[in-house]
């Protein structure tokens, strides 16, 4: 026999991926600098590039086939789950252009940034 399907689904972002906001000190080589994690909607991350978060969207493809003979039982499945806009955490952005953006938009402390996107389209199969 052969067996099928095709769906689709999305995601919208979590709860903490469009409002949690923190400054934390992280030690690198034993020097204290400040790290943002900041909403797209901050001015920061918006000078930065940010853009409001949309929803994940993915397609789901099976397919496969079952062959069954008296006691034994053989079967085959194939699958492909594309995701696209996939949200993810940005690397930290830092530097000294960023230094300065991050103070012309208030963020007169913070060294470097990073804030949730839609940075990945994944392919599984």
């Amino acid at each position: 026999s052969l067996r099928g399907a095709v769906s689709t689904g999305f995601r919208a972002p979590s709860l903490a991926q469009t409002s949690y906001k923190s400054i934390a000190t992280v030690f690198e080589n034993g020097v204290p600098s400040e790290v943002g994690h900041f909403t797209v909607d901050t001015p920061a991350a918006k000078a930065l590039g940010a853009r409001e978060l949309e929803p994940e969207e993915s397609v789901n493809m099976t397919a496969g086939f079952v062959y069954t003979l008296d006691a034994f039982s053989f079967t085959v499945d194939a699958y492909r789950i594309d995701i696209d806009d996939r949200i993810v955490l940005s690397e930290n952005l830092g530097g000294p252009e960023v230094i300065n953006i991050l103070q012309q938009a208030g963020e007169l402390n913070t060294q470097s940034v990073r804030y949730f996107t839609n940075a990945i389209d994944s392919r599984t199969q």
